[in-house]
């Protein structure tokens, strides 16, 4: 797990400005790799590592690294989890290796198979490879979008420059590229911005499943895997549990091999659990879990956690977070912020603990909600889908006076989720995702933004209409918008700030193909949470980690924000101000909150999004 970073001149020599800029980005990377660093320079290529040391600790498996003849050189982050394999296939094909590190495979699978080298990787990753025959860049990223890639090419100069941050491109551009409305009305939407954009006008995200070539003038951008092309199969056939519990085994030893101290992130819930009784069947280990407990009592988990470490007899570590404990914590999770995000807070202070506790990999169940339809609202959509089918029955006159109605009795009695029901007013499927993902509605956001209702572009891939399933659909979105642009996100950026890996066995492509394959019905059943990886495992787990009401792993930061973090809170909201946002409208939504008439995420998400700015100190083009 490192930090990469580079430059490409195509049509002249780099300046020594450039080379200057590039090196900048490197230095604001350290944190993703302070083990090692390395570069690779000619007249118009520079590429940058910072290494995170995980397979091959010795020097020989440093970065940038080039093939037999240095035609090939490579910068890398990520881990190649059938690395053992391939390499073994090269060396039968006659390719000699110099490490024993998973970067070299990438370079010799370049030599065999050019860009459909990408197809044979198992794993996170995001690389640029620089082929000195053919004078091209090539990049890529991993299928799920795990490990990061950002870019930014300028055409009329041709100057192409890439990093695994955001910020530290950012500041290497200088002052050129400012906020623009469309990033910033996704982050209201959604609470993170869509890819491929970021929060920058000038800087974009390569898609995940996609490679990248330049080529002289010529910049390309091409997918290589499609989870759509996945849920499309929809084989109606039900699972062979013995062979995907065979798989999924498979897929966890590989995620556990590492040449330094490794733990798990045991929640309690059913997915870190599920996590621990596969590792445990793996005798070369010996389990550390990780758990992070609360005084309030509806967010703690730790009893759960401790059933299940004293059932598969782990080294169990767990961490009280008092209220009053977060502050310690805040200011250098803001400062992290790569880009705005409401969530990454909690993900921030476990792997501080974690780093604490001397360890360097971090195993996490994210990915199996998703996965397995483990959301509540996946039971939600049934009933939103029958609540549209009946509104678009009635006129669309009725629309309007029958949500308002619902929205009031919903107010009245407390009954938030359902106050969402508002967002129905449009029976698109967008609309209907909204309800219990969105955070602003298009009308409030564009009150905020002092702009026309028509200017709040949607933030939702088009790709989902192609999918019949509404249940696929919202499978789909859920992995294309909440965990890459979001989740995967923040898990990347806040681990790393510790210099810690965390790996995502759940999100192995190998398995998500076995699994979202096959039709929703056999994956998902309202009556039984996970009902296919409680298939898988559920017996071995101890009843209360399956049998109850799901938690998530997630801070009270609604009693927080009234409480010990109200005064940091009203600060950013109320006295710094926004240079973009209506400032009468923040004040209202603060009081509404403290009235308790709003969900916590609404005044968080502006406090994020103004405490982001004021820190970076950029303007933005609205």
């Amino acid at each position: 797990m490192c930090g990469i970073a580079g430059i490409f001149a195509s049509q002249r020599k780099l300046l020594d400005k450039e080379i200057l800029s590039c090196n900048q980005i490197l230095s604001k990377l350290d944190h993703r790799g302070p083990d090692n660093e390395g570069f690779y320079q000619n007249d118009q290529l520079f590429l940058g590592h910072k290494r995170l040391s995980i397979i091959d600790l010795s020097d020989s498996a440093k970065q940038p690294m080039s093939n037999e003849d240095d035609t090939v050189w490579l910068t890398y982050n990520g881990e190649i989890y059938n690395f053992v394999p391939l390499r073994e296939d090269l060396i039968q094909k006659g390719h000699t290796f110099k490490s024993e590190s998973d970067s070299e495979v990438i370079l010799h699978l370049y030599e065999e198979y050019d860009e459909k080298c990408v197809d044979f990787l198992e794993g996170m990753f995001a690389f640029a490879l620089w082929d000195d025959k053919k004078q091209k860049l090539f990049l890529a990223r991993d299928r799920l979008g795990i490990k990061p890639l950002y870019y930014s090419f300028e055409e009329e100069t041709q100057v192409f420059m890439f990093s695994s941050e955001v910020l530290p491109l950012k500041e290497a551009l200088g002052e050129e590229g400012e906020y623009d409305l469309t990033a910033v009305s996704h982050f209201l939407q959604y609470g993170a911005v869509s890819s491929p954009n970021t929060i920058f006008s000038n800087i974009k995200t390569l898609t995940p499943g996609h490679y990248m070539t330049l080529e002289g003038r010529e910049l390309k951008e091409h997918p290589y895997w499609s989870l759509a092309k996945i849920l499309n199969k929809n084989i109606k056939k039900s699972p062979e549990i013995k062979d995907l519990k065979k798989i999924i085994q498979n897929v966890v030893n590989k995620h556990l091999v590492s040449d330094v101290p490794l733990a798990i992130l045991l929640s309690g819930g059913m997915d870190s659990s599920a996590l621990v009784a596969f590792s445990a069947s793996n005798p070369d280990i010996k389990l550390k879990t990780l758990n992070i407990s609360f005084a309030e009592k509806d967010f703690d988990e730790s009893l759960y956690a401790k059933q299940v470490s004293e059932k598969f007899n782990t080294e169990h570590y767990e961490c009280l977070l008092l209220e009053e404990d977060i502050l310690k914590y805040f200011d250098a999770f803001l400062n992290h912020l790569d880009q705005p995000s409401v969530d990454g807070l909690n993900t921030f202070v476990v792997t501080q603990v974690a780093k604490e506790q001397g360890i360097k990999v971090l195993l996490s169940g994210l990915g199996g909600d998703e996965l397995f339809g483990g959301y509540s609202h996946f039971k939600l959509i049934h009933y939103l889908n029958t609540a549209k089918k009946v509104l678009e029955f009635c006129p669309k006159g009725f629309h309007p006076p029958i949500l308002n109605c619902l929205t009031w009795i919903a107010r009245n009695r407390n009954l938030k989720g359902f106050g969402r029901l508002s967002y129905l007013m449009d029976t698109s499927f967008e609309s209907m995702y909204r309800v219990y993902r969105g955070v602003f509605s298009k009308e409030q956001i564009a009150q905020l933004l002092n702009c026309n209702v028509d200017r709040v572009q949607p933030a939702l891939s088009l790709d989902a209409n192609a999918l019949s399933s509404y249940m696929d659909k919202a499978v789909y979105l859920e992995f294309d918008r909440y965990l890459q642009d979001q989740l995967l996100k923040d898990a990347d950026v806040m681990s790393m700030a510790h210099s810690i890996e965390m790996r995502v066995p759940f999100l192995d492509h190998t398995l998500i193909e076995n699994v979202l394959q096959l039709n929703y019905k056999y994956r998902f059943d309202p009556k039984v949470p996970k009902k296919l990886l409680y298939d898988l495992v559920g017996s071995e787990l101890p009843d209360k980690s399956v049998f109850r009401k799901k938690q998530g792993f997630t801070f009270p930061l609604d009693q927080w924000m009234r409480g010990v973090l109200k005064s940091r809170v009203e600060q950013v909201l109320l006295e710094e101000g926004f240079d973009f946002i209506s400032k009468k409208e923040i004040e209202k939504i603060w009081a509404q909150f403290l009235k308790g008439e709003l969900h916590w995420s609404l005044p968080w998400s502006l406090f994020i999004l103004n405490a982001y700015c004021s820190k970076k100190k950029i303007g933005t083009s609205i």
